[in-house]
């Protein structure tokens, strides 16, 4: 039986592939996870790489990365020498496309340490990640050689881009090695692991996790009536911002002000479709310091996504500010925003429906209002504070722990014997 408590300090390897800015929704759960466990007397050492390394470089690094993607012999060789050095209990993966690529896993399984892996996207399992063909979800590659995802171009839009990301794909569904190199995955959702598993993932080796944040103090909304509303992220067509626009362009409502805060290839164009007045406002990017205190002092967080994400940061700082958010009825966030209670639902991809949600929220009193947002306050305590995430994350890691010494020692200890190690072990 597990216990869901390591006494002892574990040491943990980070491995993460940060994005573009190093400033994405799984760059924060890195470092927070990173801060969480230091301060509980762990040890944590980092690998990270980055994909700005592949920003203007030269065409022979582009195209030797994409060769890598499938198998990377210098990621597999740079885990290697990390794990002899550092002698970690546990490997944890974070996101490890395009640069790692899943030879890593190889790599930690082969040094007898327990592999983890946040499944922070869909992309073992999509091309895109986002389980997302155009403006409709998709899942045409799911259990088999993701042909589909050539034929539509899914990553990028441009075949050339797609091939590395279906030969990553297929090469690691034929040798197994979701099966067989990773001792515990992690999903952010009940909704993401049931995907998952639905693409062939084994159950038994699927947790949930959610992210969370840490619990800052608040400033003080101002009561008047102006009502501000907020869109957080990068700006790609996937994020839905312009149905966000479409639909605050249809509200006839003075004391109504949203605001805008992220950069992206979408940016410019819907810039012009729907030039900023003194009702919106086009902030661009904000560090995370002034991200947070945009959604803390806004009355609603809009997240108009077509995608089916899997856990935004953004959301679950809004919980902890308080900020109700509205979404799309589908996905994940059917599970993380009860309708009425916490937040409004609305049809996605449906202007219209996103224009009623906005009208429905407008027309709360500001007693309702507050009721919602008392409710956004205590579903973070109840379910996303740093305290419970950590009971969560720790009892997986003594799974993993406990799975990778059972397949080491399978048939030269008893359970017992192996249950004692474990405990010695961390």
């Amino acid at each position: 039986m597990f216990t869901g408590e390591i006494t002892k300090p574990i040491r943990i390897l980070q491995v993460h592939n940060r994005y573009y800015s190093g400033l994405g929704g799984e760059d924060s759960v890195v470092a927070l996870e990173l801060e969480m466990l230091r301060k509980r007397g762990h040890e944590v050492e980092q690998l990270l790489v980055s994909t700005s390394d592949l920003k203007d470089a030269h065409p022979f690094k582009i195209l030797n990365a994409a060769l890598s993607t499938p198998w990377s012999v210098s990621s597999y060789r740079m885990v290697q020498r990390a794990i002899a050095r550092f002698r970690p209990d546990v490997v944890h993966f974070h996101n490890t496309f395009p640069l790692l690529s899943p030879s890593v896993h190889w790599a930690a399984h082969e040094a007898r340490t327990a592999v983890v892996q946040t499944l922070h996207n869909y992309r073992m399992v999509c091309a895109s990640g986002s389980l997302l063909l155009g403006d409709e979800p998709c899942e045409e590659c799911f259990g088999k050689i993701a042909v589909p995802a050539l034929r539509h171009k899914c990553y990028k839009d441009s075949f050339l881009a797609t091939f590395p990301v279906v030969a990553m794909q297929a090469v690691h569904r034929f040798l197994g090695t979701a099966h067989k190199k990773v001792d515990a995955f992690i999903a952010l959702t009940e909704f993401a692991k049931a995907k998952m598993v639905q693409a062939g993932l084994p159950p038994e080796r699927i947790f949930v996790k959610p992210n969370f944040a840490v619990d800052q103090a608040h400033t003080k909304r101002e009561s008047n009536n102006i009502r501000q509303f907020a869109f957080l992220g990068k700006i790609f067509r996937y994020k839905g911002l312009d149905l966000l626009l479409e639909a605050w362009e249809r509200l006839d409502d003075p004391n109504a002000k949203l605001v805008i805060a992220g950069e992206g290839p979408a940016k410019a164009e819907l810039e012009h479709r729907f030039p900023g007045s003194d009702r919106v406002a086009w902030l661009g990017w904000q560090d995370q310091t002034r991200a947070a205190e945009i959604v803390d002092q806004s009355h609603f967080l809009v997240l108009p996504s077509r995608a089916l994400e899997g856990f935004p940061m953004v959301l679950v700082e809004a919980l902890s500010a308080g900020t109700p958010s509205i979404v799309p009825r589908h996905g994940a966030f059917p599970q993380l925003v009860s309708d009425g209670r916490d937040g409004i639902l609305f049809e996605p991809r449906d202007v219209d429906s996103l224009t009623s949600a906005l009208t429905r929220s407008l027309q709360l009193s500001r007693p309702e209002w507050l009721e919602m947002s008392e409710r956004c306050i205590r579903k973070y305590r109840e379910f996303y504070t740093e305290e419970a995430n950590y009971r969560v994350l720790l009892e997986i890691y003594e799974r993993a722990i406990r799975s990778r010494m059972m397949e080491g020692f399978s048939g030269q200890f008893s359970d017992g014997d192996i249950s004692g190690m474990a405990e010695k072990n961390s």
